[in-house]
């Protein structure tokens, strides 16, 4: 895998020319929420796959996993977070995490080795959108998946929790504030459950989710989404068969990934897989509908637009035993398929990407992906 910067970010800044259609508060004032601008230029955080320099003449290329930030011009291209020797990394296509006013990024770091156990450990940081005052918010060694709340007064987040006696591991969601202070669980950790935070509703009162049920390791069900209330009542199905649920900005809808077609599988090592397909519903759950149409190739990690009119996505393929990908947009209803950031050569892979608040591609003109 070589490392190719710029052609990736360049081929996002034509594609979303061709469709384009920090927290000031006081550190010690924890209850004033931020405020959220009316508008910004499109602008996407994205995790960023590349090789690095081998630490010696005789070792092979090591990866580099970063978060990217870049908006229609390459020159604006930003590293957040890079890879540091010898663990500490950004995980490998976590997810970033806009603050309401997009002036932050939230995001989950490996850094270090579990002694119990061959796990990376992982904590929640948050740094600028420049990459400027990286700070620490969680010191619990299995944190991931953070998502910022409308009014950016909270972080929900996973903690993961591997080696059960029966060989399984365990997923359960927790909130703090925005300064990793007031931690607490959502619902009673279950064993078996695995559940991860897919994004806030937009007045802030449901938190989707994605629940997958394990025994001894092994899948039995799932995933499938529910809403639930920040304590932990009000729990509700809404599908079967989904991951990644994403709110359009009105509120209206939810955009979702699902295997629920069985359009081809991908193979990792000894995993096979069903490829999932990129799918909107209503935001109760019902009148799903499907956008994309690609057998054996995997969407995942939706996005809107600040003006709900595009998703950004990614879609990856199979890599030797790993999944390569690229991030796409398209328009709500399925047309006007554009590729993003896309290395043909899979030599720089690009990854769950998040619409800054407020980012508005605005009128499509439309592209081939």
């Amino acid at each position: 895998m070589r490392v190719q910067v710029l052609g990736g970010i360049l081929a996002l800044a034509a594609a979303l020319s061709a469709c384009a259609g920090g927290d000031a508060a006081d550190e010690r004032d924890s209850a004033t929420a931020v405020a959220t601008p009316a508008t910004h230029a499109p602008l996407l955080a994205m995790a960023r796959v590349t090789s690095g320099p081998p630490p010696n003449a005789s070792s092979s290329p090591t990866p580099r996993y970063d978060i990217v930030i870049s908006g229609v011009d390459a020159s604006r291209l930003r590293i957040v977070t890079r890879s540091l020797p010898p663990v500490s990394r950004a995980v490998l296509f976590g997810r970033a995490t806009w603050s309401p006013d997009g002036r932050k990024l939230a995001f989950a770091v490996e850094h270090g080795r579990d002694p119990a156990s061959i796990r990376n450990q992982t904590d929640i940081y948050v740094a600028d959108s420049d990459g400027r005052s990286l700070r620490r918010l969680t010191n619990l060694g299995d944190g991931v998946e953070p998502v910022w709340s409308p009014d950016g007064r909270t972080i929900a987040f996973a903690r993961r929790t591997y080696d059960r006696p029966d060989g399984g591991f365990t997923s359960a969601l927790w909130l703090m504030d925005r300064h990793g202070h007031d931690q607490r669980a959502v619902m009673d950790d279950n064993d078996g459950h695995f559940d991860v935070p897919g994004e806030w509703s937009p007045d802030g009162s449901l938190l989707a989710f994605s629940r997958t049920r394990f025994e001894r390791g092994r899948r039995t069900s799932g995933p499938a989404l529910y809403v639930v209330r920040a304590d932990g009542s009000g729990l509700r199905k809404l599908t079967d068969n989904g991951d990644e649920p994403t709110w359009s900005p009105d509120g209206r809808h939810i955009a979702f990934v699902t295997e629920r077609d069985r359009n081809g599988e991908l193979t990792y090592g000894d995993v096979l897989r069903a490829a999932n397909e990129l799918y909107v519903m209503n935001a109760d759950g019902t009148d799903a509908r499907r956008l994309t149409w690609t057998r054996d190739l995997n969407e995942r990690s939706p996005s809107w637009s600040g003006d709900g009119k595009r998703i950004a996505f990614h879609r990856g393929r199979q890599f030797d035993n790993a999944e390569g990908t690229g991030v796409l947009v398209v328009n709500r209803d399925g047309t006007c398929l554009a590729t993003v950031a896309l290395d043909p050569a899979l030599d720089t892979w690009y990854a769950r990407p998040v619409w800054r608040p407020g980012s508005a591609p605005g009128r499509a003109t439309c592209a081939r992906g």
